[in-house]
């Protein structure tokens, strides 16, 4: 099979479907160009490739959770899958680089996700696997129902308190900017990176139909959450989380992801992607468990070195 590199906007003609995630977009892969050396277009056939050049490897993605093979309107079928992943491989070794593919969850693609993870084994190696979670909207009518015991207790501990809970504009920076404080102050408290800047959040959000959420108590923003709808039925948590308060009774996380997952309905989304649970393969337990004592469902996201 011929693979050949193609324009942006050749690229978005040949495929653009309703059967990509929003992180193998033309547009998403545009606004975040600066962070590779350059985006390479790769088309073959129905199936294409987005990758950025980065420390001597072809990246996919090169900036976001997940990328893999791009489709056309006409879906592939085994036989195309193959060819596409040996073509990338070939094109690769011809210029010297690497190239490191992270799939998504098979959640987006449950199809084809056994033919591609098998296509790269064969033509590379598996590098390690994280551990993702998604929660099914459609089992969430009630969210004592699904709920862990843990969970459930409190969720109840925090029904007597006057929360709110706002959905913020996402096409307004100051409403981005109040979500945006509370998951900063999080991140400081908890240790974690913020990979995001404000300014790329507000960049970003209009190009992945970014929601942002803040739960308040007293006038106090305690909890918020910023999410990416991935596609059209699936709303990925990208940052969720809130700000140390030392009354125990107040449980903000307990109270939030309910609220979010009934936003979530009320828009028509049908899977909620809470993200991965691991990070290099490692898993964080704590984390898993508390995305599991809310209806979490563990799958895998593989990462694949190609030769």
């Amino acid at each position: 099979m011929i693979i050949s590199r193609v324009t942006s906007d050749e690229f978005g003609r040949l495929y653009t479907s309703a059967n990509n995630h929003i992180y193998n977009t033309v547009s998403f892969n545009e606004l975040n160009a600066g962070r590779c050396r350059q985006v390479y277009y790769l088309s073959a056939g129905k199936v294409g490739w987005i990758l950025g050049e980065r420390d001597g490897l072809l990246l996919s993605p090169f900036s976001a959770p997940f990328g893999g093979p791009v489709y056309g309107p006409e879906r592939p079928g085994e036989a195309d899958i193959e060819e596409a992943v040996k073509a990338l491989v070939g094109y690769g070794r011809e210029r010297g680089l690497g190239v490191r593919v992270t799939l998504p969850p098979a959640l987006y693609y449950p199809e084809p996700a056994p033919l591609v993870e098998a296509a790269m084994a064969r033509y590379g190696r598996l590098l390690y696997t994280d551990t993702n979670h998604h929660i099914d909207i459609r089992a969430y009518d009630d969210p004592l129902k699904v709920m862990h015991r843990s969970a459930r207790h409190n969720y109840k501990l925090s029904l007597p308190l006057d929360y709110r809970f706002i959905r913020l504009d996402g096409h307004n920076p100051d409403d981005i900017a109040r979500a945006y404080e509370v998951i900063r102050i999080n991140r400081a408290w908890r240790g974690y990176p913020l990979r995001m800047t404000l300014e790329q959040v507000v960049r970003t959000a209009p190009v992945v139909d970014g929601h942002f959420g803040v739960l308040s108590l007293e006038g106090k923003d305690l909890a918020a959450v910023q999410m990416h709808r991935v596609t059209p039925g699936v709303m990925q948590v990208v940052y969720w989380g809130n700000v140390p308060d030392e009354r125990r009774e107040v449980r903000p996380m307990a109270r939030l992801v309910p609220e979010v997952m009934a936003w979530c309905r009320d828009i028509g989304v049908s899977i909620v992607d809470a993200g991965p649970s691991s990070e290099n393969g490692v898993l964080n337990v704590g984390l898993a468990e508390f995305k599991e004592s809310h209806g979490g469902i563990p799958t895998q996201k593989q990462v694949y070195e190609l030769s």
